[in-house]
């Protein structure tokens, strides 16, 4: 009946003023205060120090009663600060400042009030989500997804129906070396890639509804459903050169009607103005259509005589040639009318 109380007096002597290790993480640039479990420094005499990784004496304070404690910095004083009275602060925490630090009260003996195993991590990279394939029917959507980062990547199916979203082969994870976690799962209706670790964390999220409404209809391209999509420079492109094409048409279509003789009435020829002249020792005789235009040739030239009324109620010939008269059987040559400057 008496071991049972001394047993249990050893193992509290033993354990007496010993602190849990408390695990702090912080990111890197940022401060970090930590506590001495509020040890009493009221007393002249009392001694509490700071120490890193149980060897390193950082800061050693002299407490006096009814007035401030005197502070001593040893090691890394740079990288110190006393606050609260008791409490340590780490400024500007870098990699190098990872390990455990103590806090101990000395009256006599020494106490380990509070130890704190730190850790300085930098934040997470981004997290991308990216859909690698989408069916899509009228009442299933099955999607596949990639989360990736800078250093790993993890990808996962989905099967959706119009009320519930499972994941096919659970939620995925990956760990890296770093002790970053790179997770894809979903909820809320949404596809989440998280990248995190114990100080930051970074996330990409697509509504499933966007993911399979976008796709709607379509599946991934094989070799009996593939999808031509045609450029839009190469519509412009054949556009610009229909409009040209039928430009230069209706162009040289409009210049060839220019170039029809007589079409124009400016172009026409006054035949009362014209001279016409013929041999003079051919002998009268019958005249043919082609000898008449063959051998007949007008001048066109200013006209300044006033035209007589006879000439007026003519008929203006359609061509630039002058109008032969065929010669009546009476007069022994043919008559050609001319018009005298």
């Amino acid at each position: 009946m008496q071991r049972l109380p001394l047993s249990l007096g050893v193992f509290i002597l033993l354990f007496k003023g010993v602190s849990a290790l408390t695990p702090v993480f912080v990111q890197t640039g940022n401060d970090l205060v930590l506590d001495a479990n509020g040890a009493d420094c009221s007393e002249d005499g009392v001694l509490i120090f700071w120490r890193f990784n149980e060897k390193d004496h950082l800061v050693r304070l002299m407490c006096h009663k009814g007035r401030e404690p005197t502070v001593n910095k040893f090691k890394y004083p740079e990288r110190t600060e006393i606050t609260e009275k008791t409490s340590l602060k780490l400024k500007n925490c870098q990699k190098s400042f990872s390990g455990v630090y103590s806090a101990l009260r000395s009256l006599g003996e020494e106490e380990v009030v509070a130890k704190y195993n730190v850790t300085v991590e930098d934040p997470v990279s981004p997290a991308h989500l990216k859909v690698d394939s989408v069916f899509n029917s009228s009442d299933v959507c099955n999607l596949t997804v990639t989360c990736s980062t800078d250093h790993s990547s993890v990808s996962s199916s989905f099967t959706c129906g119009k009320e519930t979203c499972k994941q096919d082969n659970g939620q995925q994870t990956d760990t890296s070396q770093q002790g970053n976690l790179l997770q894809i799962h979903v909820s809320n209706e949404s596809v989440i890639c998280n990248h995190s670790n114990q100080v930051s964390w970074a996330n990409s999220t697509k509504r499933i509804e966007f993911i399979c409404h976008q796709n709607d209809g379509n599946t991934n391209p094989g070799p009996l459903n593939i999808r031509v999509i045609i450029p839009v420079p190469v519509i412009v492109i054949i556009v610009v050169g229909a409009i040209v094409v039928l430009f230069v048409w209706r162009k040289r279509q409009h210049n060839h009607v220019l170039k029809i003789p007589c079409c124009c009435p400016e172009h026409r020829v006054n035949p009362e103005s014209a001279t016409l002249q013929a041999p003079a020792d051919q002998p009268p005789g019958p005249e043919t259509p082609s000898d008449t235009v063959m051998s007949v040739y007008s001048v066109v030239q200013p006209h300044t005589q006033t035209v007589s009324p006879r000439t007026e109620t003519r008929n203006a010939p359609e061509s630039i040639y002058a109008q032969v008269e065929k010669p009546g059987r009476t007069s022994p040559r043919a008559k050609v009318r001319t018009v005298s400057n």
